[in-house]
């Protein structure tokens, strides 16, 4: 969320929010998705300022069902 663009802009929760809502390919997709748009957003030969960490969870429909 902290990535900058060469314009000092920030990548945001907003943006992520977006990339997000816009998805539909599962969670496998969604990570790709989301990594290419941040390079994009950062631009080529834009130093790395932090680590990344990216975790998406997808949820199955056909497992096992909780009572309440």
């Amino acid at each position: 969320m902290e990535a900058h663009n060469p314009e000092r802009g920030m990548f945001g929760y907003p943006r992520l929010l977006s990339l997000v809502t816009d998805h539909s390919a599962g969670a496998e997709g969604l990570t790709a998705y989301v990594m290419e748009a941040l390079a994009r957003f950062a631009g080529k030969g834009t130093e790395q300022e932090d680590d990344i960490t990216l975790v998406a969870l997808e949820r199955s429909r056909s497992g096992p069902q909780l009572e309440p």
